[in-house]
């Protein structure tokens, strides 16, 4: 027997089948211990939920995974035969029990299991080992993109398309946050950078988000800078081979949350804030951003 709370919900569209999945953090009282994992559910364009039950992506009675996000994983063309979607969360690392770090895997759709979905690969994979991040380290926020680029290559004498998905997370190291970004392609991680520095101990980099342009292959990485009183909403747009495009951006001076997203049919990306306003009222705030 047991208490069951539920939280933290995200969800991705599937154009392809006219379908949605939900992924949700599950947490379980139980007697003898407290279980937290991460779950996912297909819902109907109508919002009925599909299968017979949620597919459990994560679950752990030692290691709490928490703090999901999802996109949408399609080449947009016939060579993909098999989109899915990409599911990362933060958890618990196997061989250093005191690390938080970012695990992802894959979910499909399978008409033939009750949830009618089923994971691609049998065990999760992590995102934060590669690349330059210090050691030790510890990841948190993971945020993927809902847009992906494409890369291409020839194989038997056709193109075969690769889907790339792009994830944004906060390091800390020695109590210093900083973001990177990895990027995702069908089988594992490929490439892991950083996004911003910590310009002085005393303003960290903090709750990322990244959105890719279609039209002009850019992406913008969004995420908050402070300490104590300051909160300031900063980004860094890059151009589609991942170069930084001129300097940080800042967006906003005071920010207490965001979201922000990419045009689907221009070069621009859209933003809103909850800033504070007259005698510490506060506000929501919108702001477009086009690079030049």
């Amino acid at each position: 027997d047991y208490q069951r709370d539920v939280s933290e919900p995200r969800l991705a569209y599937d154009p392809r089948n006219d379908e949605w999945l939900v992924v949700w953090s599950d947490t379980r009282w139980m007697v003898d211990a407290d279980v937290t994992g991460v779950h996912a559910r297909r819902i109907s364009r109508t919002g009925e939920p599909l299968g017979s039950e949620a597919l459990q992506v994560k679950f752990s009675a030692h290691h709490p995974a928490t703090r999901p996000d999802v996109c949408f994983v399609d080449s947009r063309t016939s060579l993909m035969a098999n989109p899915c979607y990409l599911v990362v969360w933060e958890s618990l690392d196997d061989s250093s029990p005191r690390n938080q770090r970012i695990f992802a895997n894959k979910v499909r759709r399978d008409t033939g299991e009750s949830s009618g979905l089923a994971l691609v690969h049998p065990a999760e994979f992590m995102l934060d080992e590669f690349g330059d991040i210090p050691l030790p380290h510890q990841s948190f926020n993971p945020r993927v993109s809902a847009f992906a680029p494409e890369t291409s290559r020839m194989q038997a004498g056709r193109f075969v398309y690769t889907p790339i998905s792009q994830v944004v997370f906060e390091v800390e190291h020695n109590g210093v946050y900083d973001i990177y970004l990895a990027q995702v392609t069908n089988q594992a991680v490929s490439a892991v950078s950083k996004v911003a520095d910590t310009l002085y101990a005393s303003a960290n980099a903090t709750a990322p988000q990244v959105a890719w342009n279609p039209v002009s292959g850019r992406k913008m990485v969004v995420y908050q800078r402070g300490d104590y009183d300051v909160n300031e909403l900063r980004g860094q747009i890059f151009d589609n081979l991942d170069n930084a495009i001129g300097g940080e951006l800042l967006i906003s001076q005071v920010s207490f949350g965001f979201d922000f997203s990419a045009h689907p049919l221009n070069d621009t990306f859209f933003l809103t804030t909850a800033s504070e306003g007259h005698q510490r009222t506060y506000r929501i705030a919108g702001r477009k951003v086009q690079p030049l």
